[in-house]
């Protein structure tokens, strides 16, 4: 499998994608606010990579609502749904699983529409 991910980006050519989940955009924005609010707050000379490590671990342990659906059915967390998402778009060929309505190799989508991939320019 590992020689198959080298080959992958060994042909494949740079691109940029807009994120198109809301969710995570709306999680990016989250980030943003506490760390201004931990900066506002408590003034720190320095920010250390061992309090980024826990900032980061509370914050994707938070889990995320689908546009504002209530039930923990619609819930996720946003690494998980990151990783889903990287995988689906970056990683066709590579999967040794194989998903019900999807070609074998390929990753399935994580949303419930697929969403129209941009390239940015």
């Amino acid at each position: 499998m590992l020689d198959n991910i080298e080959h992958y980006f060994e042909q494949t050519k740079q691109h940029c994608f807009r994120n198109l989940d809301r969710s995570i955009g709306a999680h990016i924005a989250e980030v943003q606010y506490y760390l201004k609010s931990l900066f506002a707050d408590h003034q720190p000379r320095y920010f250390d990579s061992e309090e980024a490590w826990e900032l980061s671990m509370y914050i994707n342990q938070q889990p995320r609502k689908v546009n504002g659906q209530r039930s923990k059915k619609h819930q996720f967390f946003p690494v998980e749904r990151f990783i889903e998402d990287c995988l689906y778009r970056f990683a066709s060929g590579v999967s040794a699983s194989t998903y019900p309505n999807v070609e074998p190799g390929n990753f399935p989508c994580p949303y419930q529409e697929k969403p129209q991939l941009r390239i940015l320019k």
